[in-house]
């Protein structure tokens, strides 16, 4: 299972990890938060399995550590030669980035004739994404830490070279995009909606007895109304955080589930937006307020209200017997 995950650095990070039934994603924070993430993603891995992490050489020391408290193992340091310089100032502009091949465990690659400096032009013109990797490059990642047939999901597909190397190789994608209109164009591909990312979770054997639950920010909550609103989806509750539940439009009507709406004191137009949402909402719903927080909650203390919230919300609309003890534990 392979699951590509991008963190952005200085210029730009991205990783991909190999993980049970092969899965791979692909998702972009910043740096900050770039520890988080690298324990979630020791976490959903299965014992020997691959992660990669492309980074700047000069944040590659910082993310080396990060995967190692988080329970990685550095087995190499790998080097993509773009061939030309990239984007970046300073005195010099980086034509290098590092490419950290990281073990849960210990697993062998499928080739052993490749080097450790991957030679493959960095893309460009008008169409190109900003931190878009070439597809020949994560092919012969994809490729040396996964099995014909294993799936590959990229939750943020961003260019979609990632699904263009798994199909290429093979092996299934799952792509998901906030926006699949912009993504479709971009790609030429047909991004998962939400919707489709959800029935495909009810209906895979090791996770659809599950109970299913959404987090959506901003416009992200309204596509996460829209699909609680449709039928043959079951899903216990959602969140949305700083949202736009307007846009869900006729949707709320048919909404059920329960719905908590998160919205920052200091946002005004979006607390307006969520008071009349809630109002069109059928099933139990409440509005909280976080005092001083703008739309980003970016102020201290505002995203971990936000998490707090979220997280006693999920427990208390999940079936505690339907969640695996040790998910329950965590």
């Amino acid at each position: 299972s392979t699951f590509p995950i991008a963190l952005r650095g200085s210029e730009s990070t991205s990783s991909t990890a190999a993980q049970g039934t092969s899965v791979t994603g692909s998702l972009t924070c910043p740096t900050k938060h770039g520890p988080d993430v690298l324990v979630k993603l020791f976490q959903v891995l299965r014992p020997d399995r691959h992660a990669y992490i492309l980074c700047d050489l000069r944040t590659a020391p910082l993310f080396t550590s990060a995967s190692q408290r988080a329970g990685f193992r550095l087995d190499r340091e790998l080097v993509w030669n773009k061939t030309t310089p990239g984007l970046g100032g300073g005195v010099y502009r980086p034509q290098r980035e590092a490419i950290l091949l990281l073990q849960k465990g210990r697993r062998a690659g499928n080739h052993h004739r490749l080097g450790d400096i991957l030679s493959y032009p960095r893309v460009r013109g008008k169409r190109a994404y900003p931190t878009e990797k070439p597809v020949g490059l994560l092919r012969d990642l994809i490729g040396q830490s996964t099995q014909p047939g294993e799936i590959v999901l990229d939750p943020f597909c961003g260019s979609g070279s990632t699904g263009h190397a798994a199909r290429a190789l093979g092996r299934r994608a799952l792509l998901a995009d906030i926006n699949t209109h912009v993504a479709a164009r971009r790609l030429r591909l047909t991004p998962v909606p939400l919707g489709a990312a959800t029935g495909w979770i009810a209906h895979h054997p090791e996770v659809s007895a599950l109970p299913l639950g959404l987090f959506g920010a901003s416009t992200g909550a309204a596509a996460a109304l829209r699909v609680a609103a449709t039928p043959g989806i079951s899903i216990r509750a959602v969140v949305s955080r700083g949202g736009r539940p307007d846009l869900a439009g006729d949707c709320l009507h048919a909404v059920r589930c329960p719905t908590l709406l998160i919205v920052g004191g200091a946002d005004e137009p979006t607390l307006e937006v969520n008071r009349r949402a809630a109002r069109a909402l059928r099933g139990p719903n409440r509005i909280v307020v976080i005092p001083g927080a703008t739309h980003l909650f970016e102020e201290p203390g505002a995203l971990e209200a936000v998490a707090r919230l979220a997280t006693e919300f999920f427990a208390t609309h999940f079936d505690p017997a339907a969640v695996p003890s040790e998910l329950a534990a965590g």
